[in-house]
């Protein structure tokens, strides 16, 4: 599996994001088959946005979709013995990014998505994706007021226009797989934004079934 975490990472400060994919790991580990070899990372190979004006763009993702696209290329290609199954999980920006790749890739070099705090992937239907829409997933808090950008208007700046990333992937239009999420803190207002890595939370264990290739929990669907 390959995480791409969005705005504010840097390499200085990695080292939480890097938990985040070791704490997946470890998740899919403890509920997949014993018999299988797992492996997970970070990968930070754009620029990520550091500032509210950056991130309202999509240069950057633009920028980082074929470098994404060049090194899982390039995981397949150095894979030795049976096939891997392997996901793509994107956060927040990162979702952007991931969004950019598969939809510019008519074969993408994943199996499988998963979108979490997403203000939008760059396209309105998960086909757009070139995935199966059954392997492209998602998952949002309630109180994520990031992942809510395309739909409360008090913390979107588009709302009276086009939404600028495309559809909220967790909205049933989009197409492709919802997933369960606890519903987090409601303050500090950014809280619930970093909650989907919890230990033993609800959103970790769905992120670690879908990785493995089976079904997540039922939860309740986000408004």
């Amino acid at each position: 599996m390959t995480y791409v975490p969005g705005m504010n990472t840097k390499l200085e400060t990695v080292g939480g994001d890097i938990e985040r994919a070791e704490s997946l790991y470890s998740q899919a580990v403890a509920l997949g088959d014993p018999e299988k070899k797992y492996a997970s990372l970070m990968w930070l190979g754009y620029d990520a946005p550091q500032n509210p004006v950056a991130v309202a763009k999509e240069g950057l993702a633009n920028d980082g979709a074929p470098v994404l696209n060049d090194f899982l290329d390039g995981l397949q290609a150095s894979h030795r013995g049976e096939p891997a199954n392997d996901t793509l999980v994107g956060h927040s920006y990162g979702s952007l990014v991931s969004g950019k790749m598969l939809s510019g890739d008519e074969t993408p070099p994943v199996d499988a998505a998963i979108f979490v705090g997403s203000p939008g992937v760059g396209v309105d239907h998960a086909a757009d994706l070139n995935l199966p829409p059954e392997n492209v997933w998602a998952g949002k808090s309630r109180n994520d007021v990031v992942a809510s950008l395309p739909t409360r208007s008090i913390y979107n700046p588009w709302s009276w226009g086009e939404r600028p990333f495309g559809v909220d992937p967790t909205d049933p239009g989009f197409g492709g797989q919802q997933f369960g999420v606890q519903d987090g803190s409601k303050w500090p207002p950014f809280a619930a934004h970093s909650l989907y890595w919890d230990e033993n939370s609800e959103s970790l264990k769905n992120m670690a079934l879908i990785v493995n290739g089976e079904y997540p929990m039922s939860g309740a669907e986000p408004e």
